[in-house]
């Protein structure tokens, strides 16, 4: 008994230091919440613009993807690639490759996954998306014409179904050039793909659909189901109704060139908050101005809204 009681300090005071050790390293790394720039910095490498390409070398297309491993192999909307007869894909970083083939198509859910000629790449790491919440923050990267690399921020409101198909209804802008993008949670995961927009609401596909897709090599001409078309409508001014059909003609998209649209000298934005942030490039997609911060190598997106648009010479 005596032995014991001269022990207990000793492994009390050990314990302790094992306390403070733990609270001085902070939470794991997976806990932590994402910052715009710590995602962009850490995954940008990862995603890529894609353009597709008629039997003539014309560009037919462009969306965005990103790798599921260090293969090389990307994730990307079905539609983006469904009449392409090349591809070609790039990364941030300036590395330029080909899609070799489709690997693993999935037109009813508008996915597949494809190979690339590219190697020793950095994947995205996916999350499970079952667990997602509507009120969950998320990022969204992806491509806008005429500037690759643009970040859009918001919330998921609502967890919907079209055709089947469960879709995850965002805050978040997507662009055009967007589809296929990558949509993190606050720990950094991939919880969705970016899939479908109008001006009033957003969609991404949730990311544990690209677990179900089989393998089904083939030449990337000889993608010969027509993709799923998601749709949406306003009921009313609050309520958004979202179906799913047969792509049978091509996506209305609109498009901003970021190097036309927006000043090319420096400009001081400010915010109706009372901050303000001098960028090297500004544009507007309908209800978002994209800001590219000094130095930076992406566009972030805000509501048009909180932003004191006289003061900033827009």
């Amino acid at each position: 008994m005596r032995i014991c009681c001269k022990l207990m300090p000793g492994i009390f005071a050990l314990a302790l230091l094992c306390f403070v050790f733990l609270l001085s390293c902070g939470p794991p790394a997976a806990l932590a919440d994402w910052s715009i720039s710590g995602i962009s910095e850490r995954y940008a490498p990862a995603v890529v613009k894609i353009t597709a390409m008629d039997e003539g070398g014309r560009a037919i297309s462009s969306g965005s993807g990103f790798f599921v491993n260090d293969r090389g192999d990307i994730a990307t909307n079905y539609h983006v690639l469904e009449k392409a007869s090349k591809a070609v894909v790039r990364t941030l970083t300036g590395d330029e490759g080909e899609i070799v083939e489709v690997t693993r198509p999935g037109p009813g859910l508008d996915l597949l996954v494809a190979g690339t000629s590219l190697r020793n790449t950095r994947p995205v790491v996916l999350g499970d998306s079952d667990r997602v919440l509507a009120g969950q923050e998320v990022l969204v990267m992806g491509n806008s014409p005429g500037w690759q690399g643009t970040l859009s921020s918001g919330t998921i409101t609502h967890i919907r179904k079209a055709g089947g198909v469960t879709l995850l209804q965002l805050t978040a802008p997507i662009l055009a050039g967007g589809s296929g993008g990558p949509v993190f949670n606050t720990e950094g995961e991939v919880i969705g793909i970016a899939t479908a927009y109008t001006d009033f609401a957003c969609f991404a596909v949730p990311a544990n659909y690209l677990r179900t897709l089989k393998p089904r090599p083939s030449p990337l001409g000889a993608l010969k189901i027509p993709s799923v078309k998601f749709e949406a409508c306003l009921v009313d001014r609050t309520l958004v109704d979202i179906t799913a059909g047969p792509n049978l003609g091509d996506r209305v998209t609109r498009s901003t060139d970021a190097f036309s649209a927006g000043p090319r000298r420096p400009l001081t934005v400010y915010f109706k908050s009372g901050g303000k942030a001098l960028c090297d490039r500004v544009w507007k997609e309908g209800g978002t101005v994209f800001l590219v911060f000094h130095g930076k190598p992406f566009a972030v997106g805000y509501d048009m809204n909180l932003i004191d648009l006289k003061r900033s010479l827009f």
